[in-house]
């Protein structure tokens, strides 16, 4: 069996619909203040629950390698991409010149 990871993807993205179903429900049975806690203490465990588990899923699929992280915002290196060498002479040099502070008036 193959990894596909668009339902992966999928899959997320149902667990992330169904903590949002179970919080709005929670809330639901607060607001309607008949006086059943139970019900939205139910619905709060089962949020809880699904949210640990997508953790979990989240920790063993980064560990599977299923998917990588990566940084937002940060210009991507191409994966064929050797890293750039320079030489000393290449550098500019600040050795053997003083900077003096200005004084501000």
């Amino acid at each position: 069996m193959s990894f596909d990871p668009e339902l992966f993807k999928n899959l997320i993205l149902a667990v992330l619909l169904m903590i949002i179903l179970s919080l709005g429900t929670a809330l639901y049975h607060l607001t309607a203040g008949k006086g059943d806690s139970g019900k939205m203490l139910k619905a709060l465990t089962w949020r809880i629950s699904l949210s640990v588990a997508l953790l979990a899923l989240l920790a063993l699929a980064g560990h599977f390698g299923w998917f990588t992280p990566h940084d937002f915002g940060r210009p991507s290196i191409p994966a064929n991409a050797t890293p750039a060498t320079t030489s000393q002479t290449e550098q500019p040099s600040n050795q053997g010149e003083q900077t003096t502070p200005t004084a501000k008036p």
